[in-house]
């Protein structure tokens, strides 16, 4: 083989791997690019239902099928440091509501045997009260589970009033 066939090939070789290495690097950014999606679109769904339930807390888990995992990010909350958080599918209160298909609304969570405090010790968290509803897709599969904690009390009275408010004003408008 001549110096120049030698060469040749390394430089081949090199070029190849830079093509693997940029391959790489494009697989990657997909990736990143989809968790990026899933992220806003998560912290979008969780800011909207955390203010339409006026609680202090809303988490959506998503469904890993390949591992049979609910998971969630924290969004929205600068006082938990979690980055993730998975479980078994069939575990707690969300994955009784992934298994069943059933909203749960429940009133006293350290009273209730399906409830997680484990996730309380980890996020450094007191949960009091859950409202937790599977998400299905349109054939009826489950895509995750939204859950609201801690609904905030306030006087039914005033709230009353305000949607009455709104009520005429949407009826003068």
């Amino acid at each position: 083989m001549t110096i120049a066939s030698q060469h040749d090939i390394q430089k081949a070789q090199e070029k190849r791997k830079r093509q693997l290495r940029y391959a790489k690097e494009i697989g990657a950014s997909g990736r990143n690019a989809v968790s990026l999606q899933v992220d806003s679109i998560t912290r979008v769904v969780v800011q909207g239902f955390r203010k339409l339930i006026d609680c202090e807390r809303c988490a959506l888990f998503l469904m890993d099928r390949s591992t049979n995992e609910l998971y969630f990010n924290p969004v929205g909350d600068e006082h938990t440091h979690v980055q993730e958080i998975r479980f078994p599918a069939t575990s707690g209160v969300a994955g009784w509501v992934a298994s069943n298909k059933q909203m749960l609304n429940i009133k006293n969570a350290y009273h209730d045997s399906r409830f997680n405090h484990e996730i309380d010790k980890q996020t450094n968290f007191r949960t009091r009260t859950i409202l937790c509803m599977p998400v299905t897709s349109s054939q009826g599969d489950i895509v995750g589970v939204i859950q609201m904690v801690n609904k905030k009390k306030r006087d039914a009275k005033a709230l009353r009033d305000k949607a009455k408010k709104k009520k005429s004003d949407e009826k003068n408008h």
